[in-house]
């Protein structure tokens, strides 16, 4: 989602991102690399404005009109605080995929099962 404070003209992800300087993940983090890849795939030109790595210092910034940041979309009720508005990026919206790796013949295998099965349910619901 691209994220900026309320009452940000625009109508697409593209004119919120060209609009207010551009608050990054730290440019090493993976998220950071696949975000800017997009950036630069759809040709959308950012201002630079900081590079922080916690989404809530980031929703602080954008909350205080500071810039707009592409934040993952979160699925509980309020994904994020008053004050921010929220659109997609890109047409259909980016996504990324998550997966579990573990050792063959691990003693955690019953554990990693768990953790599978809890994040297939919460994906699918």
């Amino acid at each position: 989602m691209v994220i900026a404070p309320a009452g940000t003209p625009g109508d697409s992800d593209r004119e919120l991102l060209e609009s207010l300087p551009f608050i990054r993940f730290k440019r090493f983090a993976w998220a950071g690399r696949i975000i800017d890849t997009h950036l630069r795939e759809r040709g959308i030109q950012v201002r630079p404005g900081m590079e922080l790595d916690s989404l809530e210092a980031v929703a602080g910034m954008v909350v205080n009109g500071l810039g707009v940041f592409v934040a993952p979309s979160r699925p509980i009720a309020e994904p994020f605080p008053p004050g921010i508005r929220a659109l997609p990026f890109g047409v259909p919206p980016m996504t990324r995929g998550v997966g579990i790796t573990e050792r063959t013949e691990s003693a955690k295998t019953d554990m990693v099962r768990a953790l599978y099965d809890e994040l297939l349910a919460a994906a699918v619901t």
